[in-house]
């Protein structure tokens, strides 16, 4: 893969996106090499936040879940409250081939829903969004960043997993 691959290869690879779906990512698929790792290639990416959201460590995992803010918990509604916003990347990836691949990889705690993401550019898209359905397993006190920590402590048995979970 990557930029020294035969031109037409890249470009066959690229027409895989005929029936694209739009999947924003906030855990550990932001990382490119775990999608490289999934994917077999590196998906067109966009930055984009999602807002009503937040994003906390589960316990005992290097990787995080979401969850709707509750109004009432402080959150505000028009995503003035930072806690209440999830910046991530939308990933462009093929509908029949790629995403059942993300589908098998989240665990069953996640729920695929379909909302609205902001891109940088204001504009809004829809996209999939895994969001974490076991509260009780979310660490409500800290916040969850894809950091040095995740790359130098985490990162090279997160992508041995990964690789394992391909060949099965």
């Amino acid at each position: 893969g990557g930029p020294y691959e035969p031109l037409w290869l890249r470009c066959t690879n690229m027409s895989a996106a005929h029936k694209g779906a739009l999947v924003f990512v906030y855990g550990s698929l932001m990382h490119p090499q775990v999608v490289q790792t999934l994917l077999g290639r590196q998906p067109d990416e966009k930055s984009a936040t999602l807002t009503g959201y937040s994003r906390h460590p589960l316990k005992e995992c290097v990787y995080p879940g979401i969850t709707k803010v509750d109004e009432k918990e402080g959150g505000s509604s028009d995503g003035s409250n930072s806690s209440s916003r999830v910046v991530g990347k939308v990933l462009s990836v093929d509908m029949e081939r790629e995403l059942p691949i993300f589908d098998a990889f989240e665990d069953d705690e996640y729920k695929r829903e379909t909302l609205d993401v902001e891109l940088d550019d204001g504009s809004l898209v829809s996209a999939f969004v895994y969001v974490w359905t076991v509260k009780e397993a979310l660490v409500f006190q800290e916040k969850w960043e894809m950091d040095e920590e995740f790359e130098k402590v985490h990162l090279e048995k997160y992508l041995q997993m990964c690789e394992e979970f391909v060949k099965n």
